[in-house]
């Protein structure tokens, strides 16, 4: 599966109002049909396209959010040539800001890495925050970026 057919799907599951546990069954079913041998949300669990998956899960999130607003959709990802990327940007007239996205429930200090390298290269007259989005549970700071867990995804 492709991933803008993954953003499609998640964001038609979405908008009929079905939660992460309920999105996580039914693109199982649809996943099923396609063939990733995924049967099961448990299956989700450990397969290889699992963080995949994931990432564009949140994407679809925030665009829904500027979506919903009445705005222009203006998500962006950055990758340089040595594979250094950023998951998601969001830029503003005030700030820009970079988000990591991890699929893992237990944080992991070198998570934040990318963030860190992509402040140290970026050149921008605004500000800069950084936020790193877990399959966790928690909100805390670390390193100066701001880890929220998937179900309270900060607001763009």
């Amino acid at each position: 599966m492709t991933a803008s057919l993954v953003v499609v799907f998640i964001l038609s599951v979405q908008s009929q109002g079905c939660g992460y546990g309920a999105l996580k069954a039914k693109l199982c079913k649809v996943l099923h049909i396609i063939p990733l041998g995924i049967q099961s949300p448990t299956q989700l669990l450990s397969h290889p396209l699992r963080g995949a998956i994931f990432e564009n899960w949140v994407v679809s999130e925030y665009l829904k959010q500027q979506l919903h607003r009445g705005m222009r959709p203006n998500l962006y990802f950055w990758r340089d040539s040595s594979g250094l990327e950023i998951d998601l940007l969001h830029e503003d007239a005030a700030s820009i800001k970079a988000f990591e996205i991890k699929s893992g429930a237990t944080f992991a200090a070198d998570w934040t890495g990318n963030l860190q390298k992509w402040c140290d290269l970026a050149d921008m007259h605004q500000e800069i925050k950084t936020h790193l989005i877990y399959g966790g549970t928690k909100n805390f700071a670390f390193k100066g970026s701001h880890v929220s867990p998937w179900h309270q995804l900060p607001e763009l």
